[in-house]
Formats: structure tokens, C-alpha cells, sequence
């Protein structure tokens, strides 16, 4: 988490009160849910830009957001609670796995005049658990921090049919796959090259070298 976009008119005594809240964007296919813990629908700038916040009040809540000081991906897991289960199907006929989800911290001040903003968290859902009983349910949704990508293998190959997905018209490794079995005769010819028989007149006087001969 970053603590630089908290301005210090927050962190000094001038503000007699802060209250907190929580917010979370998710992307499910291209659609996006914006949540927050406040009691009423409010905007707020986020990294995808201006959208409406939906107050669900107390029936949202976020895991504990983890620090470390190595560089380590730490996930995290949001639950929404009290969902008639009628509305079930719709999150699990949406696309939700491997898409944008984004927590934030909002801090107003004491006459919710003002507020300022931090990420807390930023990664991709990964799975969604539902958890029904009679007539609600809870969805819970495991986040990936973005960094889990540095432990996933790459599927983009150094050669042209990949370069041509990424690049088209790009010949910069045209001749990749022929320098694969490709040998290279430094100081010498091939072996067998008119080059490498050096012989004199019928056949004789030759030392089967003659480097550069012709």
C-alpha cells in the first residue's frame, strides 16, 4: 500500500475526525461493478476513471490487506453477503476469471466535505466461490496481485510466427528457425567445400587445408 497519496491535511490535527471506507471495482466481461461500503451511491475518481459506487454498507467486506518488504504476491479475498439467490446465476454467467479488480481506501473528513483516496490493492480475480443458504447467499472472490505474473510462464516464443502476432510485417527474426541447425565454420571452410582439397597438380603438393584457397 501506498501512503503517498494520503495529503497531510490527513495526518495532522486539524482533522478531528477521519471515516473510513472501503471500495472495489471488478471488471466482469468488459462490465464493471463498483462497490463501497458507504450506506448510499457516491462517485469517485478510480485508475479506470469516473464511475458510481454502490453503498452496500456492511454486507461487503475485504480480507486483510498483507504487506511484506520482499517483493511477493499477496492476494486477497472480497465478499459480498446478503444476495437474494435469484441473482446468483448472473455472477457466475459473467466472465469474471483474470480480469481488473481494484481495492481503495477513501477517507473523508468530518463533514464528508472532502475525502482523498488510496489504492490498496490492485490485481485480478481468480476464482469465485458461492456460499448459499435458504434464501441468501455470499460470493466470495479471490484476488491475484499482479505480481503473480512474474511466476507464470511465458508463452511468447523468439520466433517469427510469434514476432508476426505481435509485430506484423516485422523481419526481425525471419531467419530464426534456419540458425537453429545452422553450422558456422570460423577461420575454415566446410568441410568437403572445394576450398578445403588445396591440392596441386594432379592431386599433388596439396596439405588438405589451404584456408581461403580457391
Amino acid at each position: 500500500m501506498s501512503r503517498s497519496g494520503i495529503s497531510s491535511t490527513y495526518v495532522s490535527s486539524s482533522v478531528t475526525l477521519i471515516q473510513p471506507y472501503l471500495a472495489a471495482y471488478m471488471d466482469f466481461s468488459g462490465s464493471a461493478v463498483r462497490l463501497w461500503t458507504g450506506t448510499y451511491s457516491q462517485s469517485f475518481n478510480d485508475d479506470f476513471g469516473n464511475g458510481t459506487y454502490i453503498g452496500v454498507g456492511t454486507l461487503g467486506t475485504i480480507s486483510t490487506v498483507t504487506e511484506a518488504t520482499e517483493v511477493a504476491a499477496k492476494g486477497m479475498d472480497l465478499t459480498l453477503s446478503g444476495i437474494p439467490t435469484e441473482y446468483v446465476s448472473l455472477a457466475l454467467s459473467n466472465n469474471y476469471r483474470g480480469r481488473e479488480v481494484a481495492v481503495y481506501l477513501i477517507l473523508y473528513n468530518t463533514g464528508m466535505t472532502a475525502y482523498e483516496q488510496v489504492t490498496l490493492f490492485r490485481g485480478r480475480m481468480d476464482q469465485m466461490t458461492i456460499q448459499e443458504s435458504k434464501d441468501l447467499s455470499s460470493i466470495v472472490i479471490k484476488c491475484e496481485n499482479r505480481l503473480i505474473d512474474l511466476n507464470r510462464q511465458k508463452d511468447i516464443r523468439y520466433t517469427d510466427e510469434a514476432q508476426q502476432i505481435i509485430s506484423p510485417g516485422d523481419k526481425g527474426l525471419e531467419f530464426v528457425s534456419s540458425m537453429a541447425d545452422k553450422s558456422i565454420y570460423w577461420g575454415t571452410s566446410a568441410p568437403g567445400s572445394s576450398a578445403n582439397t588445396g591440392g596441386g597438380e594432379n592431386g599433388e603438393g596439396g596439405d588438405g587445408t589451404n584456408i581461403g584457397g580457391s
